[in-house]
């Protein structure tokens, strides 16, 4: 999968409501990943939970501290080059690129390491950082990675099929009205319960749902 594609597929959807018949398999493919995509901006994931199936440029611009926070978190360390645009000239070729672990470190430090791996989300210049100590207001960096998280964390997923057998009226929770999508899982107990413990564990700013 990349970045964009739902995090469920239209066969998972119809292991998890008991259903055989593929017919409607691009009708529940296309409704996956609009749930995917409300739990993005629910969630306040912008890049979402897939990853790039290979790696991308990423340009961001220095504030005058240590922390240079991404908006496009890094899945893999795997093939990260960073460089600063350091004569300001917008081309990054001509630079060299920086050290890993020396230069900068990826934070944070131990996001690999949970039972369910999270992704980077910063680069941090610390202390011993032999040439920069910040990176500079108005700086261009230049960031080629992996972006995205090492892999869609299963409540994501399972929150993708329940929240869409709702908005499918598949589901005894379902409210059996048409409505907006925001609208049809606000009206639901269950909707608001599942988009409720998603947000306690992967919005970057948690809050309840009522």
């Amino acid at each position: 999968m990349a970045i964009g594609d739902a995090y469920a597929t239209a066969a998972e959807y119809r292991a998890a409501v008991d259903r055989t018949d593929a017919a409607d398999d691009a009708i529940i493919g296309r409704d996956l990943t609009a749930l995917s995509r409300y739990l993005d901006w629910k969630l306040n994931q912008r890049a979402g939970f897939q990853k790039d199936a290979a790696v991308t440029v990423r340009v961001y611009e220095g504030d005058g501290t240590r922390r240079l926070l991404l908006r496009f978190s890094i899945a893999s360390a795997t093939g990260l080059i960073v460089t600063r645009d350091t004569d300001a000239d917008g081309d990054f070729a001509d630079e060299t690129a920086l050290t890993s672990n020396t230069d900068f470190e990826l934070r944070p430090l131990d996001a690999d390491k949970y039972p369910e791996a999270r992704p980077w989300t910063e680069l941090y210049i610390p202390s011993w950082a032999p040439t920069y100590g910040t990176w500079y207001e108005g700086e261009r960096v230049q960031v080629t990675a992996i972006h995205g998280w090492p892999a869609v964390p299963a409540a994501i997923k399972s929150g993708t099929i329940w929240l869409t057998s709702i908005v499918r009226i598949e589901s005894p929770y379902a409210t059996q009205q048409i409505q907006e999508l925001d609208q049809l899982v606000q009206a639901s107990p269950q909707a608001r319960s599942i988009l409720n413990g998603l947000m306690q564990s992967y919005n970057h700013y948690p809050v309840v749902v009522a």
